[in-house]
């Protein structure tokens, strides 16, 4: 991205800011705490978010990969304690996630505890109900970037370059790595699983992520001394 301004002939100097999303909990008035740990004997929560519409991938492959994800966590919560929350972060009735998360919905149904929380509900809520999740699973890449913020071990599905690069910022263990198109719900299963007991955390610092984000306002042209509209 840095080159496109170079190459248009920008004077000015590229500053790496991190997402937006990065300051949701400073938004909200909290401190970038640490995820206490799940009780004992108690039932481990599953965060979903899906994705209803990919432009980018043909439709039988798209259909793969849904098939593959929804039959990965209705494995897992066979073999494992494990209720689920469905997040819908896109509610379009044409390009969101509501078919596909109802789906979903429909294939737990009488399998365990499932809540669906939507866009509708306010991004408070959306946050709160993260943060009461102990794993996930994401295709929505801010759904994985809420999961990372609320300390929870999540595996993203890289379905554009931006998910890919998120990761890579951050430092996600391989072990937590999905390939872009899964399509064999046992790897499905497997990662999730491994996540119920792999300590292993992202390298970056939610702190710095944190930070990386606030530099889209400290670091703007209008924000550094001596311009003429700080």
């Amino acid at each position: 991205p840095a080159e496109l301004p170079r190459g248009a002939g920008h004077p000015g100097t590229p500053v790496p800011a991190g997402d937006h999303a990065g300051l949701l909990p400073v938004a909200l008035g909290e401190s970038i705490g640490l995820q206490p740990g799940r009780a004992q004997g108690t039932r481990a929560r599953l965060g979903v978010t899906l994705l209803g519409v990919d432009y980018e991938a043909a439709a039988p492959q798209a259909q793969r990969r849904e098939d593959a994800l929804i039959d990965g966590v209705t494995e897992l919560v066979r073999r494992e304690p494990v209720d689920v929350t469905v997040f819908v972060f896109n509610t379009h009735p044409v390009h969101g996630d509501e078919r596909v998360s109802e789906r979903l919905r429909r294939a737990l149904d009488g399998r365990c505890d499932v809540r669906v929380v939507t866009a509708r509900d306010g991004v408070r809520a959306c946050w709160d109900e993260m943060k009461r999740c102990d794993l996930g699973l994401h295709m929505r890449m801010h759904g994985a970037v809420f999961a990372y913020l609320a300390d929870v071990p999540f595996a993203l599905v890289p379905y554009q370059q931006k998910c890919d690069d998120f990761l890579d910022e951050i430092g996600q263990p391989n072990s937590r790595r999905l390939t872009r198109v899964p399509e064999d719900p046992v790897e499905v299963t497997k990662v999730l699983a491994s996540l119920l007991t792999d300590e292993t955390a992202p390298r970056l610092a939610r702190e710095e992520f944190a930070e990386r984000a606030r530099w889209n306002f400290t670091r703007a042209p209008w924000a550094l001394p001596g311009s003429a509209l700080s």
